[in-house]
């Protein structure tokens, strides 16, 4: 690093995003947004909800409702309501409401019926409405009356009223009253007498009129449900050409999509199910034609099922486990509602310091929250025991995490059959059912992870596809008299991703270097050429063996963590020409010891298999001699379920006698002896001959880039604040800053020191080294003192996103304490943001007992040491 000298770096008058060419300035920094960030801190009463936080609210007191389970909660304004479910000794049908404002509980006074009391039954919200489907019925004491219903009911919460719907949509009701009595049968109320809201008495002849017609329903209602499961069923369906509703079910799964509500799988009484259902719930749209009608899936379905939950974030919905019988698994399946075709999402184990996915379940709550894109999956009941925790889905990235609870958190026990829905940036559980079979009645708060997500991926690959920068080149393909597609990257980044490509890389420099002296590997040279008006640097590494669109491949992964083979992505159904080409990346992975990349193609090439393109799978694999990919293939062909569709087909007759041998020898082995294993069970993990490979993640293999030798060869930039210097790296710079790659792009031959200040403010080397980290690999854990520094970087230096800013937010918000408050208040002194000032020399005057014993006390300086006094002074005179 001592031989990098040269010019340095200033900035202009405007950001990079204002202006391309930097040019020499006083660097502008703004205190506005940070004084206004400490306004709140010195309100008393501000509680600061830190991310991944559980707190407890206000339990439901038995005075206003029953602890309970397999009950329903939604959120609707500023309140949560709770429908239903059991006490242990009885089915409930109140209806509960708790106030989010002044965290309270209060009884739900409606009008009508309500109802019946029920327990594994569902509820959405579509408008200002609530609405109940189906569930469980009768008395717990008397199994011989218990049933399953197919019934719909709205709840309207601006007037409190309930309101059955039929086929054809909402029936009528008697006027709403004030002050009624009611005499209760099996599942009706008969509304007497009473005051109308028009204040006068109600119509006696209209009352008996009204008494006469809900009898009349009353006695309809009692004969279906006198009839055996199997009628009830018939005429659900439509068997008397009166009726057409879903099967009676509960334990089923509810959610709203288009305006209408999509009901899916549950149990009937007798078995589990899979059919899916929809009902527009537009009533007061007199275009929609208010009917049930039974959705035609297509795609890989889940099982039959029953106790799962269901979430719904865009255009799909999603259903995690639940209980199938010998089939239950702990797979994630996904629901396109506009194609109406199921997939299921291929979740397997493929990050390093990643989880698996959840293990198999029932019982569970999983929500959506889409300001982050992921699915929340709490609680339920596993093979061990039940569950407390919280297991998050990533729709982003394709993969599963536990979630730690924050410090401080007051974690809810395990359970099963509770409820959850999600109000704003937090996720409330209600209830369910915990260990000796009690049932609760708390309500836990769950606050989710709100900063903006790390965009460390897409800046990566945002610099890649600008093509700049580049300081060594790929000759790729050029066999059988074809010409090498030449293709660009930036040495210090494929250095880090893979070791092969450093050794390669540094062997081409080491030659370019025998072949010109002692000039540098990245010197321009007179022959070189401008392409798309950026000079290319002479260093040159040939890659035969492949084509340019494998290579593209692999580089995009190695920028991004990605593998986004043509449009398709993780989960998604792939051609024949495609798997191919997935067979050529997983081939040259392998070359480059790339294992994450091996594990997501392999992961892809499987979970694309299916019976139309095995025969194709399994050729691939034999001509490149990928043994992972065969043997995956020839269990598939040879499992029991598949093996007479295969060799029926033409594809077969295509195979080469070698490999039909080999399948038939095999099938034969198998049912001569054991059942074939399942190629999701089996052990056929790829192998390496060639030694162990690598498996980091671009995050690590970047932390291990910033943390190497100063004399690594890919150093290529110095960063200064004033005396304080460290090594970087320009690609990593101009990928994560839009400053740093806007004077990079316009500087001159040469420049190989930027400066690091955030204007006039000169960062100590322990700022520095924390700017340096987050550029480098998204680190956002910071000191107090250091998130004082670093609140104005995201601007200032021009970074994709606010997520350093929202960090160093936290910090001061939550982290400030008489143990360090000390160092909060030197950093807010030297970088006068005043208002941060005064909030440290208020915990300072309330915690003085505690601060008076520290050492750093007799360190600050005697202007500090009065403003504490001062402080004191205004405190307690």
């Amino acid at each position: 690093m001592s031989g990098l000298v040269g010019q340095s770096s200033h900035r202009s008058n405007t950001s990079a995003a204002e202006s391309d060419v930097p040019s020499p300035r006083k660097a502008r920094w703004s205190q506005s947004s940070l004084e206004s960030l400490f306004y709140d801190l010195n309100k008393p009463g501000v509680q600061v909800k830190r991310a991944h936080q559980w707190t407890v609210e206000e339990s439901c007191n038995e005075f206003v409702g029953a602890r309970r389970s397999k009950h329903t909660i939604v959120s609707w304004g500023n309140a949560i309501f709770v429908f239903g479910g059991d006490d242990g000794r009885k089915m409930l049908n109140d209806l509960l409401r708790f106030d989010l404002l002044d965290n309270s509980w209060g009884r739900v006074v409606t009008k009508h019926h309500p109802p019946a009391p029920r327990y594994h039954h569902s509820a959405v919200v579509f408008g200002d409405s609530m609405f109940i489907f189906g569930g469980y019925t009768g008395d717990l004491n008397s199994p011989a009356i218990l049933r399953n219903l197919n019934d719909l009911f709205e709840f309207r919460f601006t007037t409190s009223q309930w309101i059955e719907w039929d086929e054809n949509g909402p029936v009528s009701f008697p006027s709403p009253l004030h002050v009624s009595t009611s005499t209760s049968f099996w599942q009706q109320q008969v509304v007497v007498g009473g005051v109308g809201f028009g204040g006068g008495a109600g119509n006696q002849l209209q009352q008996q009129q009204q008494i006469q017609q809900l009898q009349q329903q009353l006695q309809q209602q009692q004969q279906f449900q006198a009839a055996p499961a199997h009628a009830q069923a018939h005429d659900a369906h439509g068997g008397s050409g009166t009726s057409h509703r879903p099967p009676v079910r509960s334990a089923h799964g509810a959610a709203v999509y288009d305006s209408k509500m999509w009901i899916f799988a549950g149990y009937d009484g007798n078995k589990r199910l899979n059919d899916m259902w929809m009902i527009p719930l537009d009533s007061g749209n007199p275009d929609v034609a208010i009917k049930w009608t039974e959705v035609q899936q297509s795609g890989a379905h889940p099982p039959t099922c029953c106790n799962f939950p269901v979430a719904v974030l865009g255009d799909s919905m999603f259903v995690f486990s639940g209980q199938s019988g010998a089939h239950i698994t702990n797979h994630l399946f996904q629901f396109r509602f506009p194609e109406r075709r199921w997939m299921r999402v291929i979740t397997q184990q493929l990050l390093p310091g990643t989880c698996p996915p959840p293990a198999r379940r029932y019982g569970h709550s999983m929500v959506a929250h889409e300001k982050n894109n992921m699915l929340y999956v709490f609680g339920g009941c596993t093979a061990d025991n039940l569950s407390q925790d919280l297991h998050c889905f990533d729709l982003q990235t394709c993969s599963w995490s536990v979630i730690p609870a924050a410090s401080g958190s007051q974690v809810p026990i395990g359970r099963v059959f509770h409820s959850a829905t999600v109000v704003g940036d937090a996720m409330y559980v209600f209830g369910g059912t915990g260990a000796d079979n009690t049932r609760h009645a708390d309500m836990y708060r769950f606050q989710f992870d709100t900063h903006p997500r790390s965009s460390l991926q897409d800046d990566f690959l945002h610099l890649l596809q600008r093509g700049e920068l580049f300081d060594v080149f790929f000759l790729v393909g050029g066999k059988d008299g074809k010409e090498a597609q030449r293709i660009g990257a930036h040495s210090a980044i494929l250095s880090a991703r893979s070791s092969v490509l450093r050794a390669r890389i540094l062997q081409a420099s080491e030659k370019l270097r025998a072949e010109k002296g002692d000039t540098v590997a990245t010197e321009v040279s007179e022959a070189a050429v401008e392409q798309d008006g950026v000079e290319q640097p002479l260093v040159e590494v040939s890659m035969p063996d492949f084509t340019a669109d494998v290579f593209r491949i692999a580089l995009v992964f190695m920028y991004s963590d990605r593998l986004v083979p043509s449009s398709h992505t993780l989960g998604t159904h792939l051609n024949t020409s495609e798997m191919g080409l997935l067979m050529d990346v997983y081939k040259l992975a392998t070359e480059l010891r790339l294992a994450l990349l091996e594990r997501l193609t392999a992961s892809l090439i499987e979970g694309s298999v299916d019976r139309s393109n095995v025969i194709f799978a399994l050729k691939c694999a034999h001509v490149h001699n990928l043994a992972f990919a065969k043997e995956f293939c020839l269990r598939y062909v040879t499992k029991e379920a598949n093996y007479r569709e295969i060799v029926m087909s033409p594809a077969f007759e295509s195979l080469d006698r070698p490999l039909m041998v080999e399948i038939i020898r095999r099938q034969q082995a198998s049912s001569g002896s054991s059942r074939a294993p399942s190629p999701d069970s089996a052990d056929i993990s790829p192998s390496h001959s060639t030694g162990p490979a690598h498996c980091g993640t671009l995050v690590t293999d970047l932390k291990q880039l910033l943390e190497s030798n100063p004399d690594c060869a890919f150093f290529d930039m110095i960063v200064a604040c004033g005396e304080v210097s460290l090594p970087a790296h320009r690609a990593v710079l101009a990928a994560r800053s839009g400053f740093f790659a806007a004077l990079f792009r316009n500087s001159v031959p040469g420049l190989n020191q930027v400066d690091g200040a955030i204007g006039d403010i000169m960062l100590t080397k322990s700022v520095l080294k924390a700017l340096l980290r987050f550029i480098y690999y998204d680190d956002v854990s910071m000191q107090p003192e250091l998130a004082l520094y670093l609140f104005s970087a995201p601007h200032y230096f021009s970074f994709s996103n606010s997520r350093l800013q929202s960090f160093c937010r936290e910090s001061l918000e939550t982290s400030i304490s008489a143990a360090n408050v000390l160092a909060v208040l030197e950093s807010a002194d030297k970088i006068k943001a005043y208002e941060m000032k005064r909030h440290a020399l208020s915990i300072i005057s309330a915690e003085f007992p505690r601060v008076v014993r520290l050492d750093a006390l007799r360190q600050l300086e005697k202007p500090l040491l009065l403003d504490i006094l001062e402080a004191l002074g205004e405190m307690h005179f």
